[in-house]
């Protein structure tokens, strides 16, 4: 979804759209090859306002959709709803400061270019979609996830290694622990 420069007036323009699940395509294919299992699993609900200031352009809008992804503990797929609100600021991208090196401020994260006549709405709804993920997604943060040794669900049932009580490296430690705090008796 793009707009003209020319085609926001003074006030600004609301932009509303709602793309399927294949609009992230070429992300998805990105995603897969960097191993993070992400998929749309409902269409994007997005409306945008888009005002200007001067050779500057606001977005400030709404996200809804979910995404499909893969529990980092326990890898089972869940559903990861997305409600977000964004607002971010673009500049011409021949006002883009040549300086090699620079701190940035947190007001600069929110800070962006946009080349010739036309501004990318949708390729900002996608960054803020892919920003929304966390790193590492959780399906209920109560996951037990996966027996390190058997690799049994621990969330559906109990495994059989944590029956097998594994001999310590501090076992003396411990009975040396308890022997001091047994009471003495008198002989």
């Amino acid at each position: 979804m793009k707009v003209k420069f020319t085609d926001i007036p003074d006030d600004g323009l609301t932009v509303s759209f709602s793309k399927d699940t294949a609009w992230l395509g070429d992300l998805q294919d990105q995603w897969s090859e960097q191993g993070a299992a992400v998929v749309l699993s409902r269409p994007v609900q997005t409306e945008v306002r888009v005002r200007k200031s001067g050779r500057h352009v606001i977005l400030s809008g709404r996200v809804v959709t979910s995404l499909a992804l893969v529990c980092s503990r326990c890898l089972t797929e869940f559903e990861y709803n997305v409600d977000l609100t964004f607002e971010q600021g673009l500049s011409p991208r021949e006002e883009e400061n040549s300086v090699d090196e620079m701190e940035l401020t947190r007001d600069d994260l929110e800070f962006d270019f946009y080349d010739g006549e036309e501004i990318d709405v949708g390729r900002v709804v996608r960054e803020n979609i892919l920003l929304s993920v966390p790193i590492k997604p959780i399906c209920v943060e109560p996951c037990r996830g996966l027996c390190p040794r058997c690799g049994v669900d621990l969330n559906k049932e109990i495994c059989q290694c944590q029956t097998a009580r594994k001999e310590s490296k501090f076992g003396v430690l411990a009975s040396l622990k308890e022997k001091l705090e047994r009471p003495k008796s008198d002989t």
